[in-house]
């Protein structure tokens, strides 16, 4: 058998003056020096009693507690060993990589050709070189048609239709983030707050305000609205007193709260005695005389009444908050109000409330788990079971005892589940959580079951789970969408004004066509590869994808797609690194790193000292407008991130 130590820190339970707690303690430990009755209230544990058995141990913590003073009971055989201290991995610098040598970079070549074409004013009349000269026979005018003509119109259009586009979803949004915030929020599914059998057989469980009527097999029977019955408040506890009668306890409110409902007339009635109705926190019915056992803890009293209401005797005596009648083998037991005990009273009328004993439940998982208080205790299947709690943490356990109350073993009980009642059902349990709306099942043996839910509770959590889902769905994706349209929109009007402004600005030249004077153009060699991935990625975009010609004072531009436009001065517009003549658009590179020969560039400066400049945007526009492959890779990566927010903002 396990020994305990009463172990003592000086702790005071609250609600009791220190100074009464102190005498008392002297008192029962026969010490009159006041100063040595002080070094038991240092906050040192100390140790009281030594070697008790069990039921000796909680004897002595239960008188401790009586005094306001917590005491703690330690087994004799633990003992706890210090941690073992572990060692910690020591990281290692990671060796940096090393970094390859630059490439060598190649000499540029010789530049005397350029020399000897800047000597004249003019290019010499040489036939163009094969090996960077666009094939004459695949190069298209530029036309300006009918098409190109309306396009500053078409954008003022697409303009003004994004706005509106924009400044329609902005409203929407606006309309639609009050519409969520002003939806009610689906109504919760109430939960369990107490459940009854009768004689094994039928079962009744109820929430706050229905009565859920269920068979011998667990199938949902009826459904009873509290209000249609006449009962006003909110449901706290049930009994059955018959087949159609049943005591109904609402929450503590002023003018009794214990009622007798007749389920086939469904109407409820507040019962009263001769002080006034009756106020309750437990009942029990006397099954040979149909008397009635009533525990108010406000009052600390326990009162007898005849099936009417009539009070036939009192007894007063300490009651938990909580407190629970069980009437078994012709005894009353009553959980105490002093720890994990049951008090064994009487119920006759004459000796009613008389003590005959004190049973302590001190199963070792409680104990270990500083579990010191009974919530609840029924007689099911030839065994007692109980629910044993810790007031202060919230930790509790249901355990299995014999018919003398020898301890069987502890339930197991789902992570999470808070035993709130035992709910005895023919040989089975029922535990109830009052969190929950569906009861645990357990065997006589403690084995799980299926668990018992209500049809209706369960139909009302999956229409809540839909609305929820529904009204999440909404609120995170349509706020997000109508964003992503105005920012879509918004995004479109303004690319739509900038098209306007260019297009407007165009001449709407279209090119002349060229004729046998093509072998009359001197076409610019492109520059060497240079070393760098970045620098040979812009070389790639000059003459691989346009070419540049001189043709006396006029340049010729041949884009991507081989079309081709000549202009001179005005007729040109220059960005530092395009040339564009209406849509037609070259890339030239920037000033250190041009995409031609630098021996060959000094022939277009004269013609580009008198062009115009183009800004970032107009070269946009035009790099679209002619499909330039940079400019669709660019507009496809926009896109890519653009959408990419709209997820993130959804």
């Amino acid at each position: 058998m396990n020994r305990f130590n009463l172990s003592f820190r000086g702790e005071i339970l609250p609600g009791h003056d220190p100074a009464i707690a102190r005498r008392k303690f002297a008192r029962l430990f026969a010490i009159d020096d006041p100063l040595r009755v002080e070094q038991f209230f240092s906050g040192k544990p100390v140790v009281l009693r030594r070697n008790l058995d069990p039921k000796r141990a909680a004897s002595w913590q239960l008188r401790m507690r009586g005094l306001g003073l917590q005491a703690e009971l330690v087994k004799q055989a633990d003992d706890l060993a210090a941690p073992v201290q572990g060692t910690q991995p020591v990281s290692r610098p990671v060796a940096a990589a090393a970094s390859p040598p630059p490439a060598p970079a190649h000499p540029p070549p010789s530049a005397a050709a350029a020399q000897r074409a800047a000597a004249s004013a003019t290019p010499p009349p040489a036939r163009p070189v094969s090996r960077w000269a666009p094939n004459p026979y695949t190069l298209r005018p530029y036309q300006a048609g009918v098409a190109q003509r309306q396009r500053a119109a078409r954008a003022a259009r697409l303009k003004q239709a994004g706005a509106v586009v924009a400044g329609v979803a902005a409203i929407a949004l606006a309309l639609v983030v009050l519409a969520l915030r002003a939806l009610p929020t689906p109504a919760a599914v109430p939960p369990l707050v107490a459940a009854a059998s009768h004689n094994g057989t039928e079962l009744m469980l109820a929430t706050g305000e229905l009565l859920l009527r269920h068979d011998r097999s667990g199938a949902e029977q009826d459904i009873l609205a509290l209000r249609h019955f006449g009962f006003t408040g909110r449901l706290a506890g049930l009994l059955w007193e018959g087949p159609q009668s049943l005591l109904l306890l609402a929450e503590h409110k002023p003018g009794g709260n214990l009622y007798r409902c007749q389920l086939e007339e469904r109407q409820c009635r507040l019962l009263a005695d001769e002080s006034g109705p009756l106020q309750a926190d437990a009942v029990a019915v006397i099954e040979s005389s149909g008397h009635l056992i009533l525990a108010d803890s406000s009052r600390s009293q326990l009162s007898l009444h005849d099936s009417r209401g009539y009070r036939l005797a009192s007894s007063e005596r300490p009651l938990p908050a909580h407190p629970v009648l069980q009437t078994h083998a012709g005894l009353l037991l009553v959980n105490s109000a002093e720890g994990p005990g049951i008090s064994v009273l009487r119920y006759e009328t004459r000796a009613f409330g008389q003590q005959l004993d004190e049973i302590l439940l001190l199963p070792e998982p409680a104990l270990e788990g500083g579990l010191v208080a009974i919530r609840d205790f029924a007689w099911s299947g030839e065994q007692w079971w109980a629910t044993l709690e810790n007031p202060a943490t919230g930790a509790a356990g249901v355990f299995r005892f014999d018919a003398l109350w020898a301890t069987l073993a502890e339930v197991a009980l789902p992570g999470g589940y808070r035993p709130h009642a035992l709910v005895p059902w023919g040989t089975r349990m029922l535990v109830l959580d009052q969190d929950q709306h569906q009861l645990l099942r357990f065997s006589a043996g403690g084995q799980p079951g299926v668990v018992l839910a209500s049809s209706r509770l369960q139909e009302m959590a999956e229409t809540r789970a839909r609305q929820l889902g529904l009204r999440q769905t909404l609120a995170r994706w349509v706020p997000g969408i109508l964003v992503a349209l105005v920012l879509a929109a918004s995004c479109f009007s303004l690319w739509q004004r900038l098209r306007q402004r260019v297009f407007a600005a165009d001449r709407l030249r279209t090119a002349p066509r060229l004729g046998n004077r093509t072998g009359d153009i001197f076409w610019l060699p492109p520059a060497p590869q240079r070393p760098g991935r970045f620098t040979a990625l812009l070389q790639r975009l000059g003459p691989r994808q346009g070419h540049l010609g001189v043709l006396g004072k006029q340049l010729i531009l041949v884009d991507h797609r081989g079309v081709y436009h000549v202009g001179n001065g005005i007729q040109l517009q220059q960005h530092p690194l395009f040339l564009r003549a209406e849509d037609v658009i070259v890339y030239t590179g920037p000033d250190r790193h041009r995409a031609f020969a630098a021996d060959a560039w000094p022939l277009v400066q004269p013609t580009l000292a008198a062009a115009g400049k183009a800004d970032t945007g107009t070269i946009l526009v035009a790099l679209l407008e002619s499909r330039h492959p940079l400019a669709l890779s660019v507009a496809g990566l926009l896109v890519l991130l653009l959408v990419g927010a709209m997820l993130l903002l959804i």
